[in-house]
């Protein structure tokens, strides 16, 4: 079950890591900025601390005693077991998978069944909160170019990156989209985003995308929040989705990552 890991102990939880099998996850939560891991502990329940290292953090995302993702996913038998062992991130992603419906099998990588629940969950973001006639490729191509580019280069599927898009046009709109469980209109996120891409980005630049994954990186959070609201709001806090929308968040940190790295490699 889960290990207590006080602030000073951040050199116990790398064996804890490798020997319960969520090294995966354990480095993305560490390497997102810590607004991204607190919004993940409102989520998810868990009890984080700002300011504590962003290992303790990430270990309590992960294996807090009945919040954290291990914990939440273990079968009923299990959670009333003291002799139960700790999911590893294979069992977690595919029984997230399994309590969505979502066929997979034995050979899939645990990236791959990720993906799968970010499609799926994507689309279900896109049904309920993309109005039919929202262009969200139009809006897009007239905020940035580098932005633009930098979503397209991610390889998301359409449903994918119409989530991101609207995610993020549905964050900067404010209080207005809090407030609403419906779809809302986009353009009033449209025009505050583009003024914040203004300023961080001026036209006058080359265009790059490694600069727009950076700023699509600090959105992020952004993202997070419009999706945690999207949960509590129209799921009512069912535990899976829950755990599904940290997965969702999880993965997309990471594909942000892996992509920027590949531009900056070749620097473009």
């Amino acid at each position: 079950m889960a290990a207590m890991i006080r602030r000073s102990d951040r050199r116990a939880i790398a064996p804890l890591v490798a020997a319960q099998g969520v090294e995966r996850p354990f480095h993305i939560l560490v390497r997102m900025p810590e607004a991204s891991r607190l919004a993940l502990g409102r989520l998810l329940g868990c009890t984080l601390v700002a300011g504590d290292p962003a290992e303790v953090q990430a270990w309590r995302l992960i294996n807090e005693n009945l919040r954290g993702l291990q914990a939440r996913t273990h079968w009923l038998h299990e959670q009333l077991s003291p002799f139960a062992r700790n999911n590893n991130w294979w069992e977690i992603v595919t029984r997230t998978a399994r309590r969505l419906g979502l066929p997979f099998y034995s050979g899939m990588k645990d990236e791959e069944v990720e993906r799968l629940l970010f499609d799926h969950l994507a689309a279900e973001f896109v049904h309920q909160h993309v109005r039919p006639g929202d262009d969200h490729d139009r809006f897009l191509a007239e905020l940035h170019p580098n932005l633009g580019r930098a979503i397209a280069s991610l390889g998301l599927s359409h449903d994918g990156t119409l989530m991101l898009v609207a995610a993020l046009l549905r964050a900067a709109a404010g209080a207005a989209a809090d407030a609403a469980d419906a779809a809302v209109d986009p353009r009033e996120g449209h025009n505050r985003l583009g003024d914040w891409l203004r300023r961080a980005m001026p036209w006058t630049w080359t265009t790059s995308i490694c600069l727009g994954l950076r700023l699509l990186q600090q959105r992020l959070g952004d993202v997070l929040e419009a999706l945690a609201v999207r949960t509590g709001r129209t799921l009512r806090g069912d535990n899976y989705a829950r755990v599904g929308t940290a997965l969702v968040v999880i993965h997309l940190h990471d594909v942000v990552e892996r992509t920027l790295e590949q531009f900056d490699v070749v620097g473009t």
